[in-house]
């Protein structure tokens, strides 16, 4: 849930995240269709079958299953010289026959533009709506729960670039709205409102030095301690960063950033979280056929554990996509992260590995077989796990 980030391919500016977008991308060989002069319309379905050897993440009592994933999205996407503007809409459906209290539905919708107001100027607006269910190999989620956490988010995000000059300034801001669903998480509700301000020297083309400030506020709705109820969660911060986005060489093109970071909370029932942040986004073109990408960063998660108001997380991770035919790729991922619980005793460290082969059978039809281990271990007893999740099957597109 990043406000603004900057691209390789547009190193001094500030990008806006498209999240239901992310999910409806056609895949490399779509051709789409024609939706009259100036639109063009990808729809494209996955149908999977798998197995999921610890549907709960949990250490001990593991449940496994078979499962079905039907999954439908659709692009929409703008074929303008100038300016820019998406729409993209999906729906996730995964079934599991034995364990049928497991099944959920996810789906969304959203829309993101940009308009060149000048060669020199541009605004770009995204808005989402969408109802998830919670990865329950995530950080701090609720475990030993019966059934899945189900939440609605809604987001809304401004960016404003312009560049005078060699310099590039960059405002923008965001606002997230989170509703979990299920009575025993409404103490999970809450608003993040963030602003950012980035100015960008463009020292040499393709090559350029940033700094960045940004701000937050994350009101908690339903956990205030002033009226009887649970701790009040809420909280404000800042990090200010600096760093360096280009083509670093021909082959090798990216974003480094480092800085530091400082979530206060309101309440004096949770311990303030500061220290160094960083972040990494960095494409290696190594041959014609391979790109390994090395990412990382460093944030403050909300919690849901205890007197941890909140998560000092860390990850560092790479990929790599491989083309072994002209139609048979390789993908491959590993990436291990840090949960430090900011005023309790828990740490947390884990790694997942993902593997994954596409085989383009043509234009329309890909066969696809999916692999991803997730472990976690825990110093908290009862908080660690090994996960294995294989999936298989087909996705159509045109």
């Amino acid at each position: 849930m990043c406000l603004l980030a900057a691209t390789a391919t547009n190193a001094q500016e500030m990008v806006i995240p498209e999240n239901v977008a992310v999910r409806a991308l056609p895949e490399i060989n779509a051709l789409g269709v024609p939706l009259g002069p100036s639109f063009r319309l990808y729809p494209k379905v996955a149908v999977l079958g798998g197995y999921d050897t610890n549907i709960l993440a949990t250490e001990t009592d593991e449940l496994s299953a078979g499962r079905i994933t039907i999954a439908p999205s659709v692009y929409v996407q703008s074929e303008w010289s100038r300016h820019e503007l998406n729409f993209s809409a999906f729906l996730e459906s995964r079934t599991y026959p034995t364990e049928s209290k497991q099944d959920y539905i996810n789906w969304g919708a959203g829309t993101a533009g940009r308009l060149d107001v000048l060669d020199t100027t541009n605004i770009a607006a995204s808005a989402n709506y969408q109802r998830l269910t919670e990865d329950r190999s995530g950080i701090d989620v609720l475990q030993n729960a019966p059934t899945p956490s189900i939440y609605r988010q809604a987001d809304v995000n401004l960016g404003i670039n312009h560049t005078i000059d060699q310099f590039t300034i960059s405002v923008g801001g965001s606002y997230t709205y989170l509703d979990y669903l299920r009575s025993r998480e409404t103490f999970r509700d809450r608003g993040i409102a963030r602003g950012a301000v980035q100015l960008a020297y463009t020292f040499s083309p393709g090559y350029s030095v940033f700094v960045r400030g940004t701000g937050n506020n994350r009101d908690f709705f339903n956990r205030d301690d002033r009226i009887g109820g649970s701790p009040y969660q809420s909280s404000a911060g800042y990090s200010i960063v600096g760093g360096v986005s280009s083509q670093i060489t021909n082959l090798v093109a990216g974003e480094l950033w480092v800085g530091y970071l400082d979530q206060m909370y309101f309440s004096d029932s949770f311990k303030n979280v500061s220290g160094v942040s960083f972040g990494a986004d960095i494409n290696w073109f190594a041959t014609s056929t391979t790109t390994v990408t090395l990412y990382g960063g460093r944030e403050v998660v909300d919690s849901t554990t205890g007197t941890a108001g909140g998560i000092f997380f860390s990850t560092v991770g790479v990929a790599v996509e491989q083309f072994l035919l002209d139609n048979l790729i390789l993908d491959a991922g590993f990436e291990y992260y840090n949960g430090d619980y900011i005023g309790t005793p828990r740490d947390d460290d884990g790694f997942r590995v993902d593997a994954g082969i596409r085989y383009l059978l043509n234009q329309y039809v890909t066969l696809e077989a999916l692999y991803r281990f997730d472990n976690r271990n825990s110093n908290l007893p009862g908080q660690g796990f090994d996960r294995h999740q294989v999936d298989f099957g087909f996705v159509f597109q045109i």
